[in-house]
């Protein structure tokens, strides 16, 4: 496991699975000297407590490392339960509107505005059905699809 003086930890995520197929992510916590939980994958929706950041602008944040993890991982939707309040967005929509962000207290972050994020003021257990959004496609995408699907008249 980790070793209070060991420097190589920082940014590395450590995964474990737990009961009813969670998926535990867990980091160094250098205040706190141990490693921490900071968030669940279940099902296709990673989930996790933060604060909003206030400046530059309210946003959420990820850590760049968290990231990558949740992603090898098969997320599809980042939930973040907030001041009482849950916000919701898709993997690909939080990566397409992501801006690297350092804090030093945390390294380097991925923040996205709160106003990208699909908000709820309800603090319920998670279900998939109800807090997951939408994946937002662009008209190019649905465009492609449409042309994939019609049937040449000429072979």
């Amino acid at each position: 496991m980790f070793k209070n003086n060991d420097s190589t930890i920082a940014g590395k995520i450590q995964l474990e699975e737990g009961r009813g197929g969670k998926l535990k992510f867990y980091a160094f916590n250098h205040n706190k000297r141990r490693r921490v939980h900071i968030g669940t994958l279940i099902g296709g929706t990673y989930e996790k407590v933060a604060s909003i950041l206030r400046q530059p602008e309210p946003s959420l944040c990820v850590t760049t490392s968290e990231f990558g993890a949740l992603v090898d991982a098969g997320a599809q939707f980042i939930r973040i339960i907030a001041e009482g309040a849950t916000y919701s967005i898709s993997v690909p929509d939080f990566k397409r509107q992501a801006v690297e962000f350092y804090l030093p207290a945390y390294g380097p972050q991925l923040r996205v505005p709160l106003r990208a994020w699909q908000y709820s003021s309800a603090v319920t257990k998670r279900n998939s059905r109800t807090d997951a959004p939408a994946l937002v496609r662009s008209v190019m995408d649905v465009i492609a699809d449409k042309r994939e699907r019609q049937l040449n008249l000429f072979g």
